[in-house]
Formats: structure tokens, sequence, C-alpha cells
């Protein structure tokens, strides 16, 4: 299970490159995971927030 500061770095990193296959590289995070943490980003508002909130605890 990864953290949601974990996440909230990968998604901050995908957001840069747009590349999961550079950003699983980076991070060991399997594309298809990345993938998903994407689009629940994207549609689901309380993960979004949650996300959010542990990049700017950073």
């Amino acid at each position: 299970m990864y953290t949601d500061r974990r996440k909230a770095e990968a998604l901050q990193i995908l957001g840069e490159t747009n590349s999961n296959q550079q950003v699983s590289e980076r991070t060991g995070v399997p594309r298809s995971t990345l993938s998903q943490w994407r689009i629940r980003h994207q549609n689901d508002e309380e993960f979004a927030n949650r996300i959010d909130l542990s990049l700017e605890a950073g």
C-alpha cells in the first residue's frame, strides 16, 4: 500500500513529465497504478483533496 504522500509525489512528477513510463522508472510505482491514480485524482474530489493536502504538508 502506498501512502498519500507517495501518491502525491508520483502524481506531481507525472504532471511535470506526463509519462507513466518515466514516473514508474523513477518511483518504482507500476504504470497501471499511476494511471489509476491519475484517473482517480481527476474524478474523485475527496481523493484529490487528500492528495493535494499531502503535497502542501510536504
